[in-house]
């Protein structure tokens, strides 16, 4: 395939499941298979070929408590130079085991954002013990850290929820007062 790269000068992007990990971090349990890890990492050497970040969440399969990272894109220098503003979203996983990727040229409206924690809500009566529910209401099928950080996420989504009942759209009047 890499001979292919220097025959045919066009820009490269390669999207899909690739069916290999490239780090501990990509797999839930932590297995990595040197073998194929290092087969896969030296394909990508070779070709000179740079990993496009995923937004909207880390793993891209998914089967009982397993979660991996097998679904991917990469592109040469040239593709990313000339499309900078190109970004990888997961979407969400419907009926099949993996997610669905998406490259586009800019974010997707209601695309990633990241957590903010407001001030106002600390005024808020009971504001604790709503936390503590988000909180135990959350992943308990997981272990160690992975069940941490979905956790954290299923919190983060849970706030955002909450704050547009508690507080309403707020979105409009910031509008307002920035301009």
């Amino acid at each position: 395939m890499c001979i292919l790269k220097h025959v045919f000068l066009i820009l490269w992007l390669m999207m899909g499941d690739f069916n290999e990990i490239l780090n501990q971090t990509d797999r839930s349990s932590g297995y990595l298979h040197i073998k194929g890890f290092s087969a896969f990492r030296n394909f990508l050497d070779s070709c000179h070929l740079i990993e496009y970040q995923l937004v909207g969440g880390y793993f891209t399969w998914f089967r009982n408590c397993l979660m991996n990272k097998l679904d991917r894109a990469f592109s040469d220098e040239s593709f990313l130079l000339q499309f900078s503003n190109v970004m990888l979203h997961r979407l969400p996983k419907e009926m099949l085991d993996h997610c669905p990727l998406l490259v586009s040229d800019c974010l997707l409206e209601n695309g990633y954002r990241p957590f903010k924690f407001l001030d106002c809500w600390l005024q808020f009566p009971n504001f604790k013990n709503i936390i503590k529910g988000f909180w135990f209401d959350g992943c308990t099928a997981l272990l160690g850290c992975f069940r941490f950080i979905k956790k954290l996420s299923f919190v983060a989504v849970q706030l955002r929820r909450w704050n547009k009942y508690a507080f309403g759209d707020q979105e409009p009047k910031l509008q307002v007062v920035i301009s």
